[in-house]
């Protein structure tokens, strides 16, 4: 459970007090293991937790993993972490895995990706990943960028989803998300929606994967049916104080996606 940070990273010690394993990028490279190379696109680099909160989920993998932040034109709260362009992230060998994050704050959710200022850098790189990345997850806002990119496009709602919901798996032979609780609590927080029957259409013509259903908000997870995008609308790295409860009871599910995500990246990843 190893990942592979700069000894100078400003959360490395409170991963570390969090049970993720930490290692530099020179000791990673002494041992002979090649580690998961999965490029990370922040959607919202002036929450900067947010990527602490997916280093937690990254971490969680038995596998060694090194994150390869990609510049988009956002800016990086982590001058310890430096950027790459996507051209530069692929040069000597195409990144493992994507993961687009992005933390919607309360009172600040977008209506659409297209909002995002950097959308168009974005979705371009989502169409190079959809061919040229075996695996993308998108979680909160980048949830809503892979979706975009998919050709699912969003509908303002009147009033913001904003809450911890019951929610439900339902596609139990999906390898990344087939795992899934069939009844688990998952937060989301968005402006936006997608309408079922769009979604119900899609998956009837073998175009979307259904993952997961909630009381509020509907259809949350979803994917391509070659495993190579999915879409996860909630906001499972929140913590507890962020919807103003005291116990956190969606941590399991987070742990559960990044686990069986980077599995699967290994499994079909020239490796």
């Amino acid at each position: 459970m190893t990942i592979l940070l700069p000894e100078e990273y400003h959360a490395r010690r409170w991963l570390e007090s969090h049970r993720i394993s930490c290692i530099t990028q020179d000791d990673g490279r002494h041992q002979d293991i090649r580690a998961l190379r999965i490029g990370i696109v922040d959607l919202a680099p002036e929450v900067p937790d947010t990527v602490v909160h997916c280093f937690q989920g990254l971490g969680r993998s038995i596998l060694h993993v090194e994150p390869v932040f990609v510049d988009v034109g956002l800016g990086n709260a982590f001058p310890e972490l430096p950027s790459r362009a996507w051209d530069e992230a692929n040069a000597r060998k195409a990144l493992d895995g994507l993961l687009v994050c992005g933390k919607t704050k309360a009172g600040e959710a977008y209506a659409s990706p297209e909002e995002i200022p950097a959308w168009d850098v974005v979705s371009g790189i989502l169409a190079k990943a959809r061919t040229g990345v075996v695996g993308t997850l998108g979680i909160d806002l980048g949830g809503a960028a892979v979706a975009h990119a998919l050709g699912l496009k969003t509908a303002c709602r009147k009033e913001p989803i904003d809450g911890v919901f019951r929610s439900y798996g339902i596609n139990r032979a999906h390898p990344i998300c087939g795992d899934l609780d069939d009844a688990f609590d998952c937060p989301q927080r968005r402006l936006f929606h997608l309408d079922e029957s769009v979604l119900r259409y899609h998956e009837q013509r073998g175009h979307l994967s259904l993952l997961a259903d909630s009381d509020v908000g509907g259809f949350f997870v979803f994917g391509t049916p070659d495993y190579r995008m999915i879409a996860h609308l909630g906001d499972p790295l929140a913590e507890a104080s962020e919807y103003g409860r005291e116990a956190n009871t969606w941590r399991s599910h987070r742990n559960e996606i990044f686990t069986s995500w980077i599995k699967y990246l290994y499994l079909a990843n020239d490796y």
